[in-house]
């Protein structure tokens, strides 16, 4: 892999993390605010958009946990990545 790839891939990375981490905020307020009862786990679709609100917040979660191993593994590597 080229060195501008490598360094592409790794703003992306660190720029991925903080957008998923606001995507998870939004949904958690959106869980407080439009939905009946907040303290019902069960209880994720949204009353205004009709979406599962808690997938899209265990999907931010996995993006979010995703990208941070990428980048740990693209850190560590760096020589053998980089030719």
């Amino acid at each position: 892999m080229r060195k501008i790839y490598y360094i592409i891939l790794i703003v992306l990375l660190f720029l991925n993390i903080p957008f998923w981490a606001l995507v998870y905020t939004s949904v958690g307020i959106s869980l407080i605010y439009e939905t009946d009862d907040i303290y019902d786990i069960n209880e994720c679709i949204s009353n205004i958009t009709g979406r599962n609100l808690c997938l899209i917040q265990n999907i931010a979660t996995s993006l979010i946990i995703t990208s941070f191993v990428i980048l740990v593994i693209l850190f560590y590597f760096k020589k053998r990545i980089i030719k």
